[in-house]
């Protein structure tokens, strides 16, 4: 087993960043998720730090009890001023950091230990979130709703945001800002608990924000329920609302009762249900994850710690619906495998340029060292990811997975990628006869699921 320097994080310093910690690592997954990052010795760079390949999103975290003065516009004023504003501050300063001192980014107070993976490259695509703590009870009590503050797009810059509780575009020539509170923050990761589908939610909702129109609601939930229930012409979730044909719109509002109808509906439910088996896939990146962190992983190729991550980015990179899709195939390959069994299974991808994958079952080698085993089973996996390459000439991006079957004793994993570009008839030709030497993958079944993000209910 190689032995690598671990990789420190930070747990979060206070009690709200400590929360911040916790739901993103849930929803983005340990490998990408680093709270409490610093640029230079003492200062810190933001609260929270995602980074995923070339996706960045930076948090900052305030803590700040809505307090009343003689007025609620003071009140208002003031409180914006210490949670919004200041974390405004800090966000836009940490996007310059990166993009002007991309290698003074570091984990620790002390600054000795650099940011673990490379923010240099140009085609950074920067996400700024604020979350704003301590009004949702005010809110609660002056409109008796949620507790989630109001948005209105056509607030924009910070000198107009005067009117309590309601939010908008804090500053039009600089980045945009997503600004949530308490209940927006844990309502919208739960319902968009993958990278991909945070990142699309926020690319969707800027778009809206710096549209034309301007859009008003009640609470972040509203449009939320609006997104998940639409989609665009390209069948992607997005903002898509129901207005006349023959009249120009400047502005829609959104009331309440959009939020409480789709948590209600039958839709939603049937998802959440169905959705349980998705966190299987999780839970198998955050095992790879674990060891590439702790530097304990069994078989280390020269990129280490890069190499892990590009693998384990693959699969991360997958929505919440093809997770679900793929852990059904791993339960039925778990259900469906005898102990004593070989099962090899090849796993298309749901939507265009993401991986095949291919998931091996091998049974312990008996009376053989363990360490033994671990490498032929390595092998094998690596050549199941080449006679993909050969059945299929789409598969440029390959990622293997490889396990014990059910009831073997103890457990491990493996995982590899194989790059299908630049395929040669010499290769061709040379996984053909391994292919043909190891008897494996000739009557190739590959798993098309075709599976519904709200599924009917149950009878």
């Amino acid at each position: 087993m190689t032995h690598k320097t671990p990789i420190q994080k930070n747990k979060g310093t206070t009690p709200a960043e400590a929360y911040l910690s916790q739901l993103c690592q849930h929803a983005f997954l340990s490998m990408w998720s680093y709270p409490n990052v610093y640029r230079a010795s003492g200062k810190e760079l933001c609260d929270l730090l995602v980074v995923f390949g070339d996706y960045v999103i930076i948090f900052s975290d305030k803590l700040s009890p809505f307090q009343e003065h003689k007025t609620l516009e003071v009140s208002w004023k003031r409180w914006f001023s210490r949670s919004i504003q200041e974390s405004a501050q800090q966000l836009w300063r940490a996007a310059n950091w990166i993009k002007d001192y991309p290698n003074r980014v570091f984990l620790d107070e002390k600054c000795s230990q650099p940011f673990p993976y490379d923010l240099s490259r140009r085609q950074l695509k920067i996400h700024l979130v604020a979350v704003a703590h301590g009004s949702s009870l005010a809110v609660r009590n002056f409109f008796g709703d949620s507790g989630s503050l109001m948005l209105n797009s056509s607030l924009r810059g910070q000198k107009v945001h005067t009117l309590p509780f309601t939010v908008g575009d804090l500053e039009p020539r600089k980045n945009f800002i997503h600004i949530l509170d308490d209940e927006s923050l844990l309502t919208v990761i739960r319902h968009r608990d993958t990278i991909t589908d945070f990142i699309q939610y926020l690319e969707k909702r800027e778009q809206l924000f710096r549209s034309p129109v301007i859009i008003s609601t009640t609470g972040e939930e509203e449009l939320l329920a609006v997104y998940l229930t639409k989609l665009n012409k390209d069948n992607e979730h997005d903002f898509v609302f129901s207005v006349p044909d023959d009249q120009p719109v400047n502005g829609i509002f959104l009331d309440q009762g959009y939020w409480k109808d789709f948590k209600a509906s039958k839709q939603h439910a049937e998802q959440r249900k169905h959705d349980q088996i998705s966190y299987m896939w999780d839970m198998l990146i955050e095992r790879f994850s674990y060891h590439a962190l702790q530097g304990t992983q069994y078989f280390v190729s020269e990129g280490g710690f890069h190499d892990s991550e590009r693998i384990l980015r693959f699969m991360a990179g997958e929505s919440r619906l093809v997770r679900r899709a793929y852990s059904e195939n791993l339960e039925d390959m778990f259900k469906n495998t005898p102990p004593t069994m070989q099962r090899i299974r090849v796993l298309s991808p749901l939507l265009p340029g993401r991986p095949y994958y291919v998931v091996l079952l091998l049974p312990v080698l008996t009376g053989r060292p363990y360490e033994e085993y671990r490498e032929v089973r390595q092998n094998l996996l690596y050549a199941c990811c080449q006679i993909v390459r050969l059945k299929f000439p789409d598969a440029k991006d390959i990622v293997g997975i490889a396990m014990e079957p059910p009831q073997n004793v103890g457990g491990s994993e493996d995982a590899c990628y194989y790059d299908g570009r630049g395929w040669t008839e010499a290769q061709e030709e040379e996984v053909r006869k391994l292919q043909n030497d190891l008897g494996i993958l000739k009557n190739m079944n590959v798993n098309r699921t075709n599976t519904k993000e709200y599924p009917a209910a149950s009878s």
